[in-house]
């Protein structure tokens, strides 16, 4: 595995930079090309994600006064970093409603919009603080501090200020970007929020999932969502989703209480597809029967064998 990281670092180190541009940005409100800023950011991720590891692996570490050829695969990690830190906005143009709703297509630095796009930018801004802290202090001293600012910023403040962000359901319909903004936001407030009480706070509200029952009076039915691609098969009481690498999602279930569904849909956001590829499966477990008490039990599944990884959930009527 080490070989490996070092080697997809090395040929990163080989490319230019993607560069973010604003007109490429602008192109989802002026052609509906979404992909074009998209493909750039989602490709700087990556890249910021094989540089820093590199440093630990190969104990690579300058005092900030060295020369740039002494410290390679650090330096262009900063760069990744610093290239979003500048950047004006991490949202997805396609997702910013405030630009949207203002009908211009420039976002404002001052108004972030908190969507999956930022989210992911704050989640790599806090592992690369975790796994590099002491290589920045050294190599590029009072970085970890405009990190953490453009984290807060952008990210935490806006989480915590508004509690009723489109992506969490608050309207009713289920999202399948929740779990995945929720998770980020709970590694940047763990890993950068250095301060006790704000950083409880955050964690506090990231963590908290509530599953509301909205009956009013009459059996309507429960319905949880996960988005996995891959192969559906669905029995009764059971249900698995396998990727092409044999790894994926197995629902377990009481037949009486919950039955899985299957919903086939093509991802339209640039990294979802570049990951998930063109066809994604959304399995839909629904629980009914207003009295009815169990359980279901997700499991990521993977060819060594099966871990409960995921969630275990009860329903009561």
């Amino acid at each position: 595995m080490r070989e490996g990281v070092l080697s997809a670092a090395m040929e990163e180190l080989a490319r230019p930079a993607p560069r973010l541009l604003a007109t490429a940005w602008a192109r989802a409100f002026r052609d509906g090309r979404r992909s074009a800023y998209g493909d750039r950011a989602w490709a700087l991720r990556q890249r910021v994600s094989l540089l820093v590891p590199a440093p630990v692996l190969t104990g690579e570490a300058a005092a900030s006064s060295a020369a740039s050829g002494d410290c390679r695969h650090p330096d262009a990690a900063v760069d990744g970093l610093v290239a979003f830190a500048e950047a004006t906005t991490w949202c997805w143009a396609p997702h910013d409603r405030v630009t949207a709703a203002r009908k211009v297509v420039a976002p404002d630095p001052d108004d972030p919009f908190l969507d999956l796009g930022a989210a992911e930018v704050a989640a790599l801004f806090a592992w690369a603080d975790h796994v590099l802290g002491s290589h920045l202090d050294r190599r590029m001293p009072g970085l970890r501090r405009r990190l953490r600012r453009e984290v807060h910023r952008r990210v935490l403040t806006p989480f915590e200020r508004e509690r009723d962000w489109h992506w969490t359901g608050a309207d009713g319909t289920a999202n399948n970007r929740n779990p995945w903004i929720h998770s980020a936001v709970l590694a940047a407030a763990l890993l950068l929020c250095d301060d006790g009480r704000p950083r409880a706070r955050l964690t506090r509200h990231a963590a908290h999932v509530v599953v509301e029952d909205r009956r009013q009076g009459r059996a309507e039915r429960l319905r949880l969502h996960h988005l996995r691609a891959g192969e559906v098969e669905c029995g009764k009481g059971w249900a698995t989703v396998t990727g092409a690498g044999g790894e994926g999602l197995r629902m377990l279930g009481d037949p009486h209480v919950a039955v899985a569904s299957v919903e086939h849909r093509a991802p339209d956001d640039p990294p979802p597809r570049r990951s998930w590829g063109a066809r994604l499966s959304r399995l839909t477990p629904t629980v009914g029967q207003p009295a009815a008490e169990g359980r279901i039990a997700v499991r990521w599944q993977r060819n060594s064998g099966e871990r409960v990884a995921a969630a275990l959930l009860k329903h009561s009527g």
